[in-house]
């Protein structure tokens, strides 16, 4: 599995369970149920999307881009001074 397709499915699986979260808290507090789970369902719910949040933005894919260094472009400048 290549670094997008685990990125893709890593933040469809975190809204997912956002989306989740959200109905077992709307039910909680609604309070039409005998019990606590579902609030523990929906902490658990935000607990394991914020896992894979991490997992997707820090979790690398390989090799990382490199970036040039601050001060230095992309292409060389010319060091001709200008007539204006």
């Amino acid at each position: 599995m290549n670094p997008q397709q685990r990125k893709k499915l890593l933040g469809i699986a975190s809204g997912e369970l956002v989306f989740a979260g959200g109905i077992f808290l709307a039910v909680a507090l609604a309070g039409k149920t005998r019990g606590d789970w579902q609030l523990g369902a929906a902490i658990a719910c935000f607990v394991v999307a914020g896992i894979f949040l991490v997992v997707r933005f820090v979790g690398g894919g390989g090799k990382a881009p490199q970036q040039p260094a601050p001060g230095q472009g992309k292409g060389k400048r010319s060091k001709k001074k200008r007539k204006h």
